[in-house]
């Protein structure tokens, strides 16, 4: 990687953020979220394949997760930094999708400097105290005429009580039972695993509404769409 595309290392003690997405709870639901990942179809790697640029220099993944989007954006950026504060989440991304133009680290995303022609960032930002804060950061990553992708989810009733949780899974086994019988019964299982759903509970997020005017806030004249249950803000620097 180029020396100005690099994560600092965090002085905080084991266990501890300050971003909060991919916390410890992410440790163990490491495994269960990729497989479900799998089973559901990613929302948005049909749209990062149809929306990227078709090449860059350097890109980062913030929150990466099991680097499913760092290996896509990782086809068309000549170096890709891929950080995620779960370090079971780096090890599954660096063992199922291993690239040689990605580097994966454990490292919380406000300790992510330098800049890239690329800055992408999804599910990740509602799990942070100050939002503003944390979108402040991602557009200070951003490159002269680079871009800045980020996308979350958005909801009315936040947060959900763990009954409401619990109903929504039984909701889609209906579904999933006729759209994809031969993997309802493990993905309700994986729905219903009692650490996501005590996730899912704690999760807070902005209606839409709320979304656009804070993102369009620090992102003037960006771009939003909807990538299935995620809304995405795109955004250039001019």
């Amino acid at each position: 990687m180029p020396a100005n595309s690099r994560a600092r290392g965090s002085s905080l003690p084991p266990g501890a953020h300050r971003s909060g997405p991919r916390d410890r709870r992410f440790d163990e639901l490491a495994g269960s979220y990729d497989r479900r990942e799998a089973l559901q179809g990613d929302p948005l790697e049909p749209w990062l394949r149809a929306s990227l640029p078709p090449s860059g220099a350097t890109a980062v993944d913030l929150a990466c997760g099991a680097g499913r989007h760092a290996a896509v954006i990782a086809e068309r950026y000549d170096h890709v930094l891929a950080v995620d504060l779960s370090q079971q989440m780096i090890d599954l991304a660096q063992r199922r999708r291993p690239a040689g133009n990605v580097v994966y680290r454990s490292a919380d995303l406000l300790d992510v400097d330098g800049r890239f022609d690329l800055v992408f960032c999804s599910s990740a930002l509602h799990d942070i105290g100050d939002l503003d804060r944390a979108l402040c950061h991602v557009r200070s990553l951003v490159a002269p005429g680079g871009t800045a992708i980020v996308a979350d989810v958005v909801g009315r009733l936040s947060p959900r009580p763990v009954w409401l949780v619990r109903l929504l899974a039984v909701m889609a086994l209906v579904v999933d039972a006729r759209r994809r019988p031969r993997d309802a019964a493990e993905l309700y299982r994986l729905n219903t695993d009692p650490a996501w759903l005590e996730h899912l509970a704690s999760d807070r997020y902005l209606s839409r509404a709320e979304f656009e005017r804070r993102y369009g806030h620090h992102f003037p004249g960006s771009e939003f769409t909807r990538a299935r249950h995620l809304h995405v803000c795109s955004w250039q620097d001019r």
